[in-house]
């Protein structure tokens, strides 16, 4: 998981740092190369027979759903259709093995950043 974030104000790329940064916004890269949009789950009612598009990116500005903001990098949306109307935890930190419903993976993934994090706090490289 890459650790370097940085604070810009237009959407950039850049591969080698694994790393996208936009206005306002600090984004880190999960253990499948995904962006991580959040590190918790949200709640949402989807309709049955409807169609939705999940981020997969960690991009959209319409978290967890997808807005278009994946162009440009190798990740493309997962299409569903919801088979009855309920609500259901959709994944925001995008390391589920369960697109796109969460599996708890947040979890995790949030221990690992936060591990790295206070490591370097403590002169620790990971």
């Amino acid at each position: 998981m890459s650790t370097l974030m940085l604070p810009v104000r237009l959407l950039r790329l850049r591969a080698s740092a694994r790393v996208i940064l936009q206005s306002h916004r600090w984004l880190e890269t999960g253990p499948k190369g995904t962006y991580i949009a959040k590190y918790i789950p949200t709640s949402v009612r989807v309709e049955e027979g409807k169609k939705y598009a999940w981020c997969k990116c960690g991009l959209s500005q319409k978290q967890p759903f997808c807005d278009g903001s994946h162009k440009g990098t190798e990740f493309q949306p997962v299409r569903f259709r919801a088979e009855a109307t309920k609500r259901v935890l959709l994944c925001r930190c995008k390391q589920t093995s369960n697109d796109p419903y969460c599996d708890m993976t947040h979890v995790s993934v949030m221990m690992r950043s936060a591990g790295k994090k206070l490591g370097g706090l403590f002169g620790k490289k990971s």
